[in-house]
Formats: C-alpha cells, sequence, structure tokens
C-alpha cells in the first residue's frame, strides 16, 4: 500500500465574505500487487498493477484525474521496480514490454480498512517490465548454475509506512527452485505454495517480508557484460561528424570521445535503455575515431570516414590551411580565454561546472575546436 502527495482542491464558496475561503485535502491510497516471473534464462517479468482508493475504502478508479496521474508517474513506477533488485536503479537492465494502461479485467487485492481481510479491487493500472537478473545487486552465483536471487520490498526500504500487498512469484519451464524464505523470519511467510508458484498476502507492514530470499536453478543464465551494451556508428559529412549512438542495455551516462587529425573532443551523454541518439561534432580529420567510455573502460569503438560523394571538412573549409592571419591570432586568443575560464571554473571549489546537473544529453565535457 503507498500513500501518494495529497491532491488540493481549492472550493470558492460564494456566500462566504469577500476573500475567504475554504480548502480541503484529498488523500487517496494505492494498492499494490505485483507478479513476478522467473525464466530459465535469467530474465524476470515483473507485472505491476496499481488500484488507487479513498480513505473510506471506495476505489477511485473511474477518477479520470486520479489514473492520469497515476499514469504520468511511469517513470517512478520503473524506479520502485528497479529498486526491488539493486540499490542503484541506473545499474539495471530492463526492458519496458508494456506502458501504464488501464485494464479493466485486472483485479488488486488490498486490506483497505485494516479489518483484516482483503478488498478486492476491479480494474488496474497496469505496468510490464522484463528484467534482467545478471544486472542485479541481490544476485549470488552458488556455482553449479545455481543462484541466490533476493526480491526485496522497495516501497518498505523508502519508506517503513508503505509495503506491497500482494506478490506472486512463478517459476517457469527449466527453473529449480531449490529452497526459499523471506527476512525477517518474524514476517509471515506465503499465504499459498504450489509447485511452480508462491503468494503472499500482506495485510500490514510487521506482517509483510522486507526480502524474498530464493535459490534457483537457472540453467541458461547468461552472465552480466561490465558496464553499459552500446553500438557506434556514423559518418563524417562536410565540417561535421556525425555519430549514432544506440543502447542495448539499461539507461546510464557515457563519455564520447571523437578524435582525428590530433585533436580529441569528449561529450558526456545519458541514454534511457534501448534509446538511439544522433550527436555531431565538428570534422577535424578525413577519418576519425569513435569511442564510448564506462566507468572509465572503452564498451564501444569505431572509425568514421567521409560519406561516398561529400566534400571531406578540408574540402568544406575551403582547402589547406593558409599563412596565420590577424583573424587567426584573435581565434587563439579567445580559445586561451576559454580554457583559462574552464580552468579556473575547475580550481575554485563550488563554482563553476560543480554545480552542473549531471546526466544532460548532450552536455560536453571539453570541445577543442581550430
Amino acid at each position: 500500500m503507498d500513500e501518494r502527495i495529497p491532491i488540493a482542491i481549492t472550493l470558492l464558496v460564494l456566500a462566504l465574505p469577500a476573500g475567504s475561503v475554504r480548502a480541503q485535502q484529498e488523500r487517496f491510497w494505492i494498492a499494490l500487487n505485483f507478479d513476478v516471473a522467473f525464466a530459465a534464462d535469467g530474465t524476470t517479468v515483473v507485472k505491476v498493477k496499481e488500484h488507487p482508493f479513498d480513505l473510506r475504502g471506495r476505489s477511485l478508479i473511474e477518477d479520470e484525474e486520479v489514473v492520469s496521474r497515476l499514469m504520468r508517474e511511469e517513470e517512478g513506477a520503473v524506479r520502485d521496480v528497479l529498486l526491488m533488485f539493486a540499490s542503484d536503479p541506473t545499474k539495471v537492465r530492463y526492458d519496458v514490454l508494456s506502458h501504464f494502461s488501464l485494464m479493466e479485467n485486472e483485479t488488486v487485492l488490498c486490506d483497505a480498512l485494516n479489518r483484516g481481510e482483503m478488498d478486492e479491487f476491479d480494474g488496474a493500472v497496469v505496468l510490464r517490465l522484463r528484467v534482467y537478473l545478471n544486472t542485479s545487486e541481490f544476485l549470488r552465483d552458488l556455482g553449479g548454475g545455481r543462484y541466490e536471487v533476493t526480491v526485496r520490498d522497495s516501497f518498505t526500504s523508502i519508506d517503513p509506512r508503505s509495503w506491497i500487498d500482494v506478490i506472486s512469484f512463478e517459476f517457469g519451464d527449466g527453473v529449480e527452485v531449490v529452497n526459499f524464505t523471506w527476512e525477517p523470519t518474524s514476517a509471515h511467510g506465503p499465504t499459498q505454495e504450489g509447485e511452480r508458484y508462491l503468494l503472499w498476502e500482506n495485510y500490514n507492514e510487521p506482517e509483510a517480508p522486507d526480502r524474498y530470499v530464493f535459490l534457483l536453478g537457472l540453467p541458461n543464465f547468461v552472465a552480466a557484460r561490465a558496464g553499459m551494451e552500446v553500438s557506434l556508428s556514423g559518418r563524417i559529412s562536410g565540417s561535421e561528424a556525425v555519430v549514432e549512438v544506440v543502447n542495448r542495455g539499461g539507461a546510464g551516462s557515457v563519455i564520447l570521445r571523437v578524435s582525428g587529425g590530433g585533436e580529441e573532443q569528449a561529450r558526456k551523454i545519458y541514454l534511457e535503455a534501448g534509446e538511439v541518439l544522433n550527436l555531431t561534432f565538428p570534422a577535424t580529420a578525413p577519418t576519425m575515431t569513435v569511442q564510448a567510455l564506462s566507468n572509465g573502460e572503452v564498451i564501444a569503438e569505431t572509425t568514421i570516414n567521409v560519406s561516398e560523394g561529400e566534400a571531406g571538412p578540408e574540402q568544406a573549409q575551403g582547402g589547406g590551411a593558409g599563412p596565420p592571419t590577424w583573424m587567426d591570432s584573435v581565434r587563439a586568443i579567445l580559445l586561451l580565454s576559454g580554457v583559462a575560464a574552464v580552468v579556473g571554473a575547475f580550481a575554485l571549489p563550488g563554482e563553476g561546472l560543480e554545480g552542473e546537473k549531471e546526466g544532460r544529453k548532450g552536455e560536453d565535457l571539453m570541445v577543442v575546436e581550430v
């Protein structure tokens, strides 16, 4: 169960004296049901089902404003799922299988009025993700194709007053369930237990486990690659180097480094899972090298050349370099001034680039041009 920030509704009452208003705070809660399905290859499909209700336990699924608000918070819902598998959600690789949508044929269970019995709500706002366990922080390789997989209640970890009302675990073909437990041991065990199915109905936070721990045999488990997974391609057209970056892994930041003609340019970019991003850099040579770096390591590299039938950087600029002119001197002075300003910004504590927001697309770290 999750309580959302109150929606403020201001009611203007004409019968009151001029300038008087009456403000009312409307609170609503969200019933949280999760279905977690493990596959033999180490992927896990998580289905999130949410149903809003008011303080009297009455359904708000027909309230368009409330439902629309839940759908707008999909990014937060994705984060909550990823936090079930890691302390840092940006480290978890995932795919969105279906975005938030209203499903009238779904049902959601919750002890809405704390009576010790589950209320059944018709309809749910549903989201489905595929999570790759090889990027989970809470996975331990025990050898022999067996793994300890921990799934935590991310809501309780953020706010002890919140918990997942109902969570089920399904184990697909080829998955061997060797053992399972939960933490703390004072929490209650599964309400239903089958050969390939476990269900917890949690009436309150003390009864709800903080962590669900499984010892599983995953014969087709694929080990994770280090860092992000990106591919690079591009071309040189006139005075521009055009680079395409395809993110085949989870969300995160990489540094794109482009070099050629004795010069180097670098740019930090943030990529969502599956995102394709096109960037342009000044072309400094007919052939240039492009590298993507994550955690200081090169994770992808390619060489780009002048496109067939197009002018290269030297032709686009009108030939080779001539003797220095007064304009070249001015450019050199301006370049040196810019470098001095950047160095000064890094040298002064609390000023300059340190206050910039991390992860903005196209954030320049350094661009050296002549």
